[in-house]
């Protein structure tokens, strides 16, 4: 299969019983996804693999479901983002070597994750006009 939407990020808001949110996009590896929780102060906490959260449908095309080791109450939001902390390439294709599909498949799709984080990441920054000089433009 294909990366065949944009989707990287979902949120929701607690209920104080709810523990499982479901994710709809692929992920690789269950460290691909940041999982955050925002309190009702607007403080953010990033949660802990593991000890804050599992996550199942590692690989799945459509997704699977953080479940936190504590439901989130009323006034608290859960985001959960793909996020792939090293942009590295490792398949090591060889020439005249055994063509898998898959293999090739997995590392288009990575590339494209990787894209499409760069994209929401962009999305969310200050910006300038294309016609303005970005000379001697700082930000404190």
């Amino acid at each position: 299969m294909s990366v065949s939407s944009e989707a990287n990020l979902v949120s929701y808001v607690g209920n104080g019983s709810q523990t499982a949110f479901p994710y709809t996009f692929r992920v690789l590896n269950a460290a691909d996804l940041l999982v955050v929780l925002q309190g009702a102060n607007g403080v953010e906490t990033v949660l802990t693999l593991n000890t804050n959260y599992t996550v199942s449908g590692v690989g799945s095309y459509t997704g699977g479901n953080v479940t936190l080791s504590v439901a989130p109450s009323l006034s608290q939001r859960v985001t959960i983002r793909r996020s792939i902390a090293a942009f590295v390439q490792n398949v090591d294709l060889r020439n005249q070597g055994a063509f898998f599909a898959e293999t090739h498949e997995d590392a288009f799709d990575l590339l494209t994750m990787m894209m499409q984080q760069l994209k929401t990441d962009l999305a969310r920054s200050a910006k300038v006009s294309i016609s303005a000089s970005a000379a001697g433009i700082t930000v404190e």
